[in-house]
């Protein structure tokens, strides 16, 4: 599994309404501003830029498997 990091490019297919985090509240998560959308990623949750993919920020080890 891959690692996500701050700049990375997420691939646009990866983060469709299947992989968003619609109440972030429930996870300790801040509302993502406007053109942003929190998505899971493995054990992460990573808020991504909705229009480039580019990942501004990887809250690490948000779900447990």
């Amino acid at each position: 599994m891959r690692t996500w990091s701050f700049g990375d490019f997420y691939p646009r297919a990866w983060f469709g309404p299947g992989y968003w985090i619609l109440d972030p509240w429930l996870y300790d998560l801040p509302l993502p501003p406007p053109g942003f959308d929190w998505v899971r990623s493995g054990p992460d949750a990573l808020l991504i830029d909705q229009y480039t993919g580019r990942i501004v920020q990887v809250v690490r080890n948000v779900f447990w498997w």
